[in-house]
């Protein structure tokens, strides 16, 4: 579903939800920086409260590639909610 945002997020059933990361993941194989596919994967898996994903995703970003202010948010609250509160402070910072 396309939000107020102009983004893609995940809406629905579970069964959708998992359709709609897969296909995040899919345009992330293909473009590996690609913001918008990081921007709404990281912020459908903080949504679902999958924070171990979200630092998966976003902890080390590529060759030049800069986080974007929601990824550093996303990254932020994952690391509050896994108790890595001095890793939160400075994405939190950078946001």
């Amino acid at each position: 579903m396309l939000d107020r945002d102009s983004r893609w997020r995940c809406a629905g059933p579970a069964e959708t939800d998992l359709r709609c990361r897969a296909e995040w993941r899919a345009a992330l194989a293909i473009d590996p920086d690609s913001s918008t596919a990081l921007d709404s994967l990281s912020q459908d898996l903080v949504d679902q409260k999958d924070y171990i994903s979200v630092i998966a995703l976003l902890d080390r970003p590529g060759n030049g590639r800069v986080r974007t202010s929601l990824q550093s948010l996303n990254l932020g609250e994952a690391y509050g909610a896994t108790a890595q509160l001095d890793n939160s402070a400075e994405c939190s910072a950078r946001a």
